[in-house]
């Protein structure tokens, strides 16, 4: 019971720090982009495997939900399920405060921009120039918006 309560609560804390990271690359994406209007290159500077870790994250969390619902009791079910919560609230509410840079914004500028950098690396050796050169000017971009802050 206490390990399944353990495992729960470590389950929320990836998922909002996940969530967290998908914001910060949104409104960098939106940055590059200068455009406010929604559309960026939110998907052009997320990490490529990002989305497989995002997703496969999100199923054990349902998993693991789903089997304290259904291997245990109802009533333990919710409990866990309120230790989900509060533990995606109390991360966001600790690392992803409102109108405040959050303490893993260096981090995650940092795994964003080795992404894209290697990305580019990539391109150049398999000899495809026209997305090594639209790399190269977002990190350019990156670079020149992180120069102001």
């Amino acid at each position: 019971m206490v390990t399944e309560n353990i495992i729960i609560f470590f389950l929320g804390l990836i998922t909002r720090l996940i969530l967290g990271f998908t914001t910060y690359t949104k409104s960098l994406g939106i940055e590059l982009s200068n455009t406010k209007a929604g559309n960026s290159f939110q998907n052009a500077i997320t990490p490529p495997l990002f989305p497989m870790i995002a997703i496969l994250v999100y199923g054990i969390s349902f998993c693991a939900i789903a089997y304290c619902f259904l291997q245990t009791s109802f009533v333990s079910g919710l409990i866990n399920l309120i230790i989900y919560l509060s533990s995606l609230i109390i991360t966001g509410a600790i690392f992803f405060m409102p109108n405040k840079l959050s303490p893993l914004a260096r981090l995650f500028h940092d795994i964003v921009f080795n992404s894209m950098l290697a990305r580019y690396n990539d391109c150049k050796k398999k000899n495809d120039k026209t997305k090594a050169e639209e790399i190269k000017i977002l990190l350019n971009k990156f670079e020149e918006a992180y120069k102001k802050n």
